[in-house]
């Protein structure tokens, strides 16, 4: 989750995404990344029609302080990353399926030893973020959740 943030403040937000295709679930959280801290600031989930433009307008709400979004571009997230580039986010696309970068002075915290690839590394590290708040409201997201249809959309903000 390390933030390309240049001390400002503005700039404070990274997100990712992971497209889901057909009935899988899109997941998209955006994270506030200080120093050494991060904290999870929401995590949204949705499926079916207009996801593209749900998470659109979602990171929309954050776009001031949102520094980048990083993309699982394996498969159709190639093409989700193209539409928010073309939304004018800095849009950076990420193959999860890559082995995880090998630190062999942090010894049994090595990443390489621990995870089989990125993707698990990366929803091992959003796990660790939730477990470890004090407190977290979930409540339904309206710009994830679009109409009125009834499109499972849930996102969850932790407050430290």
């Amino acid at each position: 989750l390390d933030n390309p943030d240049n001390g400002s403040g503005a700039g404070s937000l990274v997100a990712g995404v992971d497209v889901g295709g057909g009935e899988a679930e899109t997941v998209v959280y955006i994270c506030e990344c200080k120093h050494d801290l991060s904290r999870i600031v929401a995590l949204g989930t949705c499926r079916g029609d207009d996801t593209r433009g749900r998470v659109v307008e979602l990171l929309n709400r954050y776009r001031p302080r949102l520094s980048v979004v990083r993309v699982d571009s394996i498969g159709i997230g190639h093409n989700f990353a193209l539409h928010l580039r073309d939304h004018r986010f800095n849009a950076e696309m990420v193959n999860v399926g890559n082995l995880c970068e090998s630190k062999p002075n942090l010894r049994a915290n090595d990443a390489s030893r621990r995870f089989a690839n990125l993707k698990a590394q990366y929803y091992q590290t959003l796990a660790d973020l939730l477990e470890n708040r004090r407190r977290c409201r979930v409540h339904s997201d309206q710009a994830l959740a679009g109409s009125s249809r009834s499109t499972p959309c849930v996102s969850i903000r932790a407050e430290i």
